[in-house]
């Protein structure tokens, strides 16, 4: 990976909507606030009839905690797999302050009991287990938020794009750019998938592999790299019981899984759950000053 140019200002400093977009098309009650923390200390807070959450990440989660409830009685919106994932994470959070989208399906949700509605469609983003872009339509136009989002087979074929995003022209995308800059030039998904399985299978394959990955994501090549090998994939504990969350609630996500970052290619890894964690050889078990330890990093 390159290193990141000090040039490139962050995607999510400056937020300014069209001017014809809010004088025309902004509801005068309520507004987009991308980004948004969960907290009572920002001013969009207690304005908020809904809150519509794109992925587990804990960037994203900023605000959120064990009891948390609107004031205003607005409810969160995400996956099933993104909802039993924040509630593992916070088990005392009311299961009845989250509802759940079901992938591609346009939902009516009622801004706060005001009387205004919002149609909503979450669509896979291709970024992690649950991780969808919401389209909104309504008052505000025709609205598409990305979220964090990968889908290079939109790039590679068109005709992949979800219909609902072209049956007419967007008053508004909100884009993840995070590495939206010549700066960064990244291999495709599939790419380096094949990349390190040629380092594990036939460079490296007397020696233990550490693999850098997050708390949540890079479950197709966990499940690539234990096929390839036919040997299980140990991970943590925690990372191990997030997979098994995502494996329960995926049914129940409608099973969408398009772009590499979703739930069912994650829980097809042979995991080990006798391990605590990874189990790193000694570095004098090799002999000679040896190290039989290859380690990737994420890409």
């Amino acid at each position: 990976m390159r290193a990141p140019n000090p040039s490139i200002t962050s995607p999510r400093a400056r937020f300014h909507p069209p001017s014809s977009l809010k004088r025309e098309k902004a509801h005068p009650r309520h507004y987009l606030a991308p980004h948004a923390h969960l907290s009572r200390s920002r001013p969009s807070f207690d304005r908020s009839g809904a809150h519509f959450l794109t992925h587990a990440h804990s960037d994203h989660l900023v605000g959120l905690k064990n009891g948390w409830r609107s004031p205003t009685g607005a409810k969160i919106y995400c996956t099933a797999i993104t909802k039993a994932l924040i509630l593992r994470k916070y088990p005392k959070l009311p299961g009845t302050s989250i509802v759940t989208l079901a992938p591609d399906q346009p939902t009516v949700v009622d801004l706060g009991g005001t009387g205004e509605l919002l149609t909503v469609t979450a669509i896979d983003a291709g970024h992690c287990p649950g991780s969808v872009g919401f389209l909104f339509e309504g008052a505000c136009g025709r609205i598409y938020h990305t979220g964090d989002f990968r889908r290079e087979d939109w790039a590679e074929d068109p005709s992949t794009i979800p219909t609902q995003l072209c049956k007419a022209p967007l008053d508004l995308l909100l884009l993840d750019n995070t590495y939206c800059n010549p700066a960064y030039a990244f291999p495709t998904r599939a790419h380096a998938q094949s990349t390190i399985i040629d380092l594990i299978v036939h460079q490296y394959p007397e020696r233990e592999i550490v693999v850098g990955i997050d708390s949540l994501g890079k479950e197709p090549l966990l499940a690539a790299i234990a096929s390839a090998t036919g040997h299980p994939v140990r991970v943590t504990k925690e990372r191990f019981d997030a997979a098994d969350v995502a494996r329960d609630a995926e049914g129940a996500d409608g099973g969408a899984d398009t772009a590499g970052g979703g739930a069912d290619t994650a829980v097809d890894v042979e995991t080990s759950s006798r391990s605590s964690g990874f189990e790193f050889p000694r570095l004098d078990d090799a002999g000679g000053g040896e190290t039989l330890v290859a380690g990737l990093r994420p890409m």
